[in-house]
């Protein structure tokens, strides 16, 4: 519902109670109030009374906050106000009963709630009214539980300045009882029990009241005719553009094909005959004992639901408190995982770094030990080299005049040592032998005068 609305029928709201004191004053001028009460079993043509009246200028209020079809697929519209169902739940649960059951047997025009209750329930009413209905002067309301809760709101409209006004739907009762069967799956006896006592309580709570009768079958027969003897028992006027045919989803099962007006009188009698037979049995004692525990474990429950909302509520409190404490610590704790996980970046950076440096020092040490191997292998190759040349001088010198080499030379150093010098005596022998010719055939010589 919008802001707007809202706004709207506070407005009206306000209007509205200055209404009540014209009403209660009798001030002239003072507009009347009507409140239109369909009242009639479960599934006994209400919501197609409720269709007619609407159509007669009976606001029901908005439809966007009626039952939900969607969600009860028996009718298309209900023309029924889920606060309104909420309440009468609420007025019933006080009193113990559960609408479903249909085995409560009040005393006709009572309804007996503490004077709290009666307080509380009032002033909830009084804030439905002006909320579904703002300013509205001549508004309607449609449920079943009006059956039992009748008497409530007969006399907070009336302490309201409304003049509440009555429609009685019937309908055959093995009709109302399959109607329902088809519905609720209860048992063919508690549907019939549903059929009697619905329809007959109704008669004794209205009894006094003249109520406008319509009976469902026979709308459904002859609309034209109901509608217009409803208009003039309401004093409503008939808009002209009124189609008075009902729509096909409103229009339920029914083996009925005679019309029997009820009487209301008679049907409130046996109602009452029937209270006192139970109440003569000490059954209807016996029944309020029951919901009078019933109640007890009701509100036993209430107050535990209580505490245990308090509960709730005082947890999340905690919560609260609890989470504003742990806030700065949790930040904290943030700030140190993002300061070590920045240590730990770092250090894994340092160590990537470390390894790049060490591994490439390891490839400078492999390339200089490669080419020290290098080096060395060629140095093997020239000493070698070396060591073929030495053998092949050694091979061609005499063994005598082959000098020992002195270990402050080298081998290789063998091939640029002078000769050894002899003595005069060996000197001389060898000048003038080196006259002679020397003998053929002798090697020494040979070699001696190669050498010289």
């Amino acid at each position: 519902m919008s802001k707007q609305g809202h706004g709207q029928r506070k407005g009206n709201g306000h209007a509205h109670e200055h209404g009540y004191a014209r009403a209660k004053k009798g001030a002239p001028g003072a507009i009347r109030r009507r409140a239109v009460l369909v009242v009639g079993p479960p599934r006994s043509g209400t919501s197609a009374a409720a269709q007619v009246l609407n159509g007669l200028g009976v606001h029901f209020g908005d439809p966007a906050r009626f039952v939900d079809p969607e969600q009860h697929k028996h009718n298309p519209i209900f023309f029924e106000l889920q606060s309104l169902n909420d309440l009468n739940d609420a007025l019933l649960a006080e009193l113990g009963v559960n609408f479903g059951d249909f085995d409560y047997f009040p005393e006709p025009g009572k309804f007996p709630l503490s004077a709290d209750a009666w307080l509380s329930f009032e002033a909830r009413a009084e804030v439905l009214i002006s909320e579904e209905f703002g300013g509205k002067h001549l508004i309607g309301l449609k449920d079943p539980r009006f059956v039992f809760t009748l008497p409530f709101w007969d006399r907070f409209f009336k302490s309201r300045g409304y003049e509440p006004s009555f429609v009685f739907v019937t309908r055959a009762p093995q009709a109302i009882a399959l109607s329902n069967a088809k519905v609720n799956k209860c048992s063919q006896g508690h549907n019939d029990r549903l059929a009697w006592l619905s329809l007959h309580l109704c008669a004794a709570q209205l009894v006094r009241h003249k109520p406008a009768l319509l009976d469902f079958d026979r709308l459904v027969a002859e609309p034209d005719i109901v509608v217009g003897e409803l208009a003039r028992s309401l004093k409503l006027k008939v808009p002209a553009e009124l189609r008075h045919g009902i729509d096909a989803g409103l229009k339920h099962e029914s083996e009925a094909r005679e019309f029997v007006e009820a009487d209301i009188p008679d049907m409130a009698q046996e109602y009452l005959a029937r209270r006192a037979e139970l109440d003569d049995f000490g059954l209807l004692e016996l029944a309020q004992r029951r919901r009078e525990e019933v109640r007890g474990l009701v509100r036993s429950n209430q107050a535990l639901t209580q505490e245990i909302t308090e509960a709730r509520i005082e947890v999340r409190r905690v919560e609260g408190r609890l989470a504003s404490a742990m806030a700065p610590l949790v930040s904290e704790l943030r700030t140190g995982f993002g300061r070590i996980a920045d240590v730990i970046a770092s250090v894994e950076d340092e160590k990537t770094f470390g390894r790049s440096i060490i591994q490439q020092r390891i490839r400078d040490l492999e390339d200089a030990l490669f080419s020290s191997q290098a080096e060395l292998n060629a140095l093997r190759t020239e000493a070698q080299s070396l060591q073929v040349r030495l053998d092949r001088l050694r091979q061609g010198l005499p063994e005598l005049e082959v000098a020992e080499v002195p270990p402050e030379h080298s081998a290789g150093d063998v091939v640029g040592l002078a000769p050894i010098p002899l003595d005069e005596e060996s000197s001389g022998a060898g000048e003038a032998g080196s006259q002679q010719e020397p003998e053929a055939g002798d090697p020494d010589q040979t070699a001696t005068g190669k050498i010289s």
